[in-house]
């Protein structure tokens, strides 16, 4: 399995890979520059926006789920410490993770140009180590170029390490609530 990109792809059809494709999610944090996607006259995308952005910050009041004990910190690399939990998975067939790996995908992204990559390591209400995630933050045009200037950031790996503490939900809202502080207008989350 892998992750295809666009010039990769025929590589992939020629060499019979089975295709399939899965959806991700898009929190939008900053609406203005959307809303002038759909609405090209700047001064009614300037009254919009402000109510969207509402509309937004209610829907995540009501609706957003997942725990709001954890924290995440930024870090600069995956200490050692860590490699006893991130090889540890309870599932049948599973990547072995270490600390050395994490690190190793945080060079590997940041020596991309135009990207920017941070590693968080995520905290529960009692201080305790939980999980991480990495975010990546790049420009990037939508939808052949319908929006401008837009900053996405991207969930580019999790990592739960004690399931009584963490779950999936409320990492991913973690994270997109952190790239937005980060200054994304939107964040791609797996589905």
């Amino acid at each position: 399995g892998t992750n295809v990109n666009v010039p990769s792809v025929g590589i992939y059809r020629k060499l019979k890979w089975v295709e399939f494709h899965t959806h991700n999610f898009i929190a939008i944090h900053n609406s203005r520059k959307f809303v002038q996607g759909f609405v090209r006259w700047s001064p009614a995308a300037a009254l919009a926006a402000p109510l969207v952005d509402a509309g937004l910050a209610l829907r995540r009041k009501l609706g957003g789920g997942g725990r709001h004990d954890l924290r995440a910190e930024t870090i600069d690399s995956m200490p050692t410490e860590f490699d006893a939990v991130l090889a540890r998975q309870a599932t049948p067939v599973v990547t072995h993770r270490s600390a050395a790996w994490v690190n190793w995908q945080m060079a590997v992204g940041r020596a991309n140009a135009g990207r920017e990559y941070r590693l968080y390591l995520v905290r529960d209400a009692a201080g305790e180590a939980a999980g991480y995630f990495i975010l990546q933050r790049m420009p990037m045009p939508l939808l052949s170029g319908r929006f401008k200037d837009v900053m996405v950031g991207a969930l580019r790996d999790w990592n739960i390490f004690d399931d009584e503490r963490a779950d999936a939900l409320s990492l991913a809202l973690l994270a997109a609530r952190e790239s937005a502080a980060w200054g994304a207008d939107a964040t791609l989350l797996p589905a």
